[in-house]
Parts: structure tokens; C-alpha cells; sequence
């Protein structure tokens, strides 16, 4: 089970690039967990600049959406993951749901299909396993672990803010990081769009609970409707490109049924 849980640790962090930066508008303030820093290049930030007002403006778009459907390639160390599905954002029923290849998350010991489907919504991640033939748990296809037990109670509170937000909320750092820069146009997924590029924090609480960069280089690249259709985030460790589709109102992300889900018991504390 070990295994399992680092798997989806791993997957639940890469989902969400985005950070709760306290209400009121999109981007007054830093984001919680913010790491205040020089920008690593060493040229002085300008938030006035076209390319960093557009940035915002691309966020400011997305925010007023409720949904997105995200292909997400995730490579770190030689491994490529391939996930892809929908993240809802803006109300009780924000969450993400998605689907992945077992083998590329560790879990082919779990599930022995082609794709399995997780779920991530109200501090919980549910993730579909073969149903046990015997037991008390017997034709129960779901397995569920709260987000606090699989990364701990700082990145777990660090995700949920997050699943407030779009997935490009976090992007709203990138004037403050550093120059922004434009790309130029550039045809993306057969789609017009202007590529920007520029540096993005990562949350102080992730960096600190998971050993991670404290920033990383972003690429986006913004359609003709003012929306994100590709993203590339690279920290040096971990290289994510996530491409985005189908921008749209509300979508309720469910619990699968309780009497298909497996509830481990929670985990006890050592006595002396």
C-alpha cells in the first residue's frame, strides 16, 4: 500500500498548478505560501510590461471559467506519465477527475487495466482498483485516502486552496518572478496563439514538505480567446506540459458510491 500512496501523492501535486491567494481579486496580493524572492535571473521584475499584463489578463479569463478538460504529460527521472480529464474549479464541487495508465503511476499491482480513474474532490482521492474477490471488502472497485495521510497536513492544506483556483492560477506570480517575456505567434495544437515565457514560485509549503525547486520555468502559450491552450512548466526535476481544451461552466465532480468504496482504517500512532 506504501507504493500506492507515493503514487498518488505524486499525481494528486502534479494535478493542480495553482495557489488560493485569499479572495477579493484575482491578483491583489501573493498567493499563500509564496516564497518572496529576487527573480533567479537577476533582471528586475516589470509587472507594467505588455507581456506580463497579458499573463494576467489570461488568468483573469480562465478564473471566470468553471472547468477545463487537461491532457497532462508529467517526465521526471526518466519516466513519462500521460493523464488526462477535467478540472472544476469555483464551488462546492471543485475537484479533478482523470484517468492514467496504472503502470505509469506505480499502481499495475492495483489495477490491472488499461487506464484507471481518480478522483480528487473535498480532501479526498479516490482511485479505482481491481475489486477484491473475497472479504469484507469484496466487489469494491474504489479505494479512498485522505489528502492529509498521503502528503502530510501542510501540502494537503496547500491542494485544496489550490482546488479554488484554475490550474493557470498560479501564473499570476509570473510578473512578480521575473520579466516576462513574448515568445512570439506560434501555431499550437492547430490553433493560433502568442507564446509567453517567464518564472513562476512554487508554494513555500510544497517546497518545504517535498523537497522540490522553489520555482520553475514556465512556457504558455494563449489562443485567440484569450484563454490558455498549452502550458510547460520545467523545475529542473520534473517537466509537466499540460494542454487545455474545452473551457466551460460548472462541472460536478461526484464520489463514487460508499458501498463501492474501501475506507482503510486510519493509521494509529506509535505508543511506548
Amino acid at each position: 500500500m506504501r507504493t500506492a500512496t507515493a503514487a498518488v501523492a505524486v499525481i494528486v501535486l502534479a494535478l493542480t498548478a495553482a495557489a488560493c491567494d485569499g479572495g477579493g481579486s484575482y491578483h491583489q496580493g501573493a498567493a499563500p505560501g509564496t516564497n518572496a524572492k529576487a527573480p533567479a535571473s537577476g533582471a528586475a521584475p516589470d509587472p507594467d510590461s505588455a507581456a506580463a499584463k497579458a499573463i494576467v489578463a489570461m488568468v483573469d479569463r480562465a478564473e471566470a471559467m468553471r472547468s477545463v478538460h487537461v491532457v497532462s504529460v508529467q517526465q521526471r527521472g526518466g519516466k513519462t506519465a500521460t493523464l488526462a480529464g477535467i478540472n472544476s474549479w469555483g464551488g462546492p464541487d471543485a475537484g479533478a477527475v482523470v484517468t492514467a495508465a496504472p503502470a505509469a503511476l506505480g499502481m499495475q499491482g492495483m489495477n490491472h487495466h488499461d487506464r484507471m480513474e481518480m478522483r480528487t474532490l473535498d480532501g479526498f482521492e479516490y482511485v479505482q482498483v481491481d475489486p477484491p474477490a473475497a472479504g469484507p471488502n469484496k466487489g469494491k472497485g474504489w479505494l479512498r485516502f485522505t489528502l492529509a495521510a498521503t502528503m502530510g497536513e501542510e501540502v494537503a492544506a496547500a491542494m485544496s486552496e489550490q482546488m479554488d483556483y484554475s490550474p493557470v492560477h498560479r501564473l499570476l506570480l509570473m510578473p512578480s518572478s521575473g520579466p516576462v517575456t513574448l515568445i512570439g505567434r506560434e501555431t499550437v495544437e492547430g490553433r493560433p496563439t502568442v507564446h509567453y515565457r517567464g518564472t513562476v514560485p512554487a508554494d513555500a509549503r510544497i517546497v518545504a514538505a517535498r523537497k522540490v525547486p522553489e520555482s520553475a520555468g514556465v512556457d504558455v502559450w494563449v489562443g485567440a480567446d484569450g484563454l490558455p491552450v498549452r502550458m510547460v512548466s520545467d523545475d529542473g526535476k520534473e517537466r509537466i506540459t499540460d494542454v487545455f481544451s474545452d473551457f466551460g461552466g460548472v462541472v460536478r465532480i461526484q464520489q463514487p458510491p460508499a458501498a463501492q468504496t474501501i475506507v482503510p482504517p486510519p493509521p494509529t500512532s506509535a505508543t511506548a
